[in-house]
């Protein structure tokens, strides 16, 4: 919501302004509740990839909105991308560079995407521990004050995608008939 706040001066006396004086006796601000939304376009929920499919400068990516201000352009400020997956109990996020079980927390391993209504974050395929399923979170922030280093308002719920990597060739051999 967009509101005005004006102000007009008077003292015991009875004495008031006169004068109006703008972005003196009145300031103008915007009240911004409501959080971001994102999307993922890739990869598709429950998708099934093959290392080389999920590789490149737009391996993962997505958009984010808000909902539209008055007398402000872009609203969004940083989309982040959060990537992990279980083996044998334990998790393994994304750092950055590689994946690790304890070198990074839950919390430490949000990414930054690249981008803001229309988002991306650059993998290489090579990174992918195959045959494993993945949880791809993402959240968007948008400008609201006050912000702090990610941004103001936070996604709530972030937008959650499970999908799967598999790298190894299925082998196929004949049983009949027999040598």
């Amino acid at each position: 919501k967009y509101y005005i706040i004006q102000t007009r001066a008077a003292d015991r006396a009875a004495n008031v302004q006169n004068g109006f004086t703008d972005s003196v006796s009145s300031s103008a601000f915007i009240s911004d509740k409501t959080p971001p939304t994102s999307t993922i376009i890739q990869p598709l929920d429950t998708g099934k990839y093959r290392p080389d499919n999920l590789t490149g400068v737009i391996a993962l990516n997505g958009t984010a909105t808000d909902a539209a201000l008055p007398f402000v352009g872009i609203l969004v400020s940083s989309p982040q991308v959060h990537v992990s997956y279980l083996d044998n109990g334990t998790t393994y996020y994304w750092t950055g560079a590689s994946f690790s079980s304890w070198t990074v927390t839950f919390d430490g391993a949000w990414q930054n995407a690249i981008g803001t209504e229309t988002w991306r974050y650059p993998f290489d395929g090579a990174n992918w521990v195959s045959d494993k399923e993945y949880t791809l979170r993402v959240r968007a922030f948008d400008k609201a004050e006050p912000m702090d280093a990610k941004g103001g308002n936070e996604q709530n719920p972030w937008t959650v995608r499970t999908f799967t990597v598999d790298g190894t060739p299925p082998i196929s051999r004949v049983s009949t008939p027999t040598a």
